[in-house]
């Protein structure tokens, strides 16, 4: 499968290391709608699908903090939603169900996260998070930037480059649900334990189950190519909570993450070249 590869590989390791000497770039969140949290080890979390705005800037390294751009009390772009067990649904406050949301694969995917504590507090089968519009990314200052993100940048970011973004995106509907398919593979999966293939399997079934309308059966093989393609890769060690992927403990989980990146990442590069015609 040419689109996604052995590059997807590189791309998904490339934010695992490094020291950031500037600020990293803002990131738009690529995709809408709900999204499980998976709950485990204190916290329930899911990967969201991003894009890079900022060309010029570092990418993100693992782990680096993000704050929604713009976000006020009553617009809110990202929400926690709680599932009853009656089937119901109840929207949750920020201050009921603070969000945390920090690179998980570069620039192209984010780990947003709620503790889990808040499933017990008010009695929920489920947490997902509800992308209902633009959600513009931007790296939480740090001290010793040399190069930190102004309000001029982020500016620019949310009102100038965002609209220029969500173009292209709507542009490559093929590649987009292909990462759908294979993000809700991804979420159906524990990061912090080797898995199985019935765990493989189960997370298949429930992708598959999960997407619907106009191209979904192609994007659905097209991603069953990627995820067959990850069935070589060892299951790999337990990792601790937070700890970087290595290549000695690089899971089925990690594979189908890198095979998500392959397919956006084409995307990504389309919209900077949007920006610098003949770069």
């Amino acid at each position: 499968m040419r689109m996604i590869s052995m590059a997807a590989v590189v791309i998904g390791l490339a934010g695992f290391a490094g020291t950031a000497t500037a600020a990293p770039q803002a990131l738009l969140v690529a995709s809408k709608g709900d999204v499980p949290l998976l709950c485990e080890a204190g916290e329930c979390a899911a990967d969201i699908t991003t894009i890079c705005l900022q060309r010029d800037r570092e990418m993100p390294r693992k782990g680096t903090v993000y704050d929604i751009l713009t976000e006020t009390d009553v617009e809110r772009p990202l929400r926690i939603v709680g599932l009853l067990a009656d089937g119901g649904e109840m929207e949750l406050a920020a201050s009921a169900a603070p969000v945390s949301i920090a690179a998980e694969r570069g620039h192209l995917a984010v780990k947003v996260s709620v503790p889990a504590s808040v499933i017990d507090r008010f009695r929920l089968s489920q947490l997902i998070a509800r992308v209902s519009g633009p959600v513009v990314l931007a790296p939480r200052p740090e001290s010793g930037d040399e190069n930190p993100q102004t309000e001029t940048d982020l500016a620019q970011a949310q009102d100038t480059l965002r609209p220029v973004a969500e173009e292209v995106i709507a542009a490559h509907p093929a590649k987009m649900a292909v990462a759908a398919v294979l993000h809700e593979a991804v979420n159906a999966l524990p990061r912090l334990r080797a898995t199985t293939p019935a765990d493989h399997q189960a997370a298949w079934r429930h992708a598959a189950a999960r997407v619907s309308g106009a191209g979904a059966e192609a994007a659905i093989e097209q991603a069953r190519n990627a995820f067959r393609a990850c069935s070589s890769v060892s299951l790999g060690s337990d990792r601790k909570p937070n700890e970087a992927p290595t290549w000695e403990k690089f899971t089925f989980r990690d594979c189908l993450g890198t095979m998500h990146n392959g397919a956006v990442n084409p995307v990504n590069e389309t919209y900077w070249k949007s920006l610098y015609p003949g770069s």
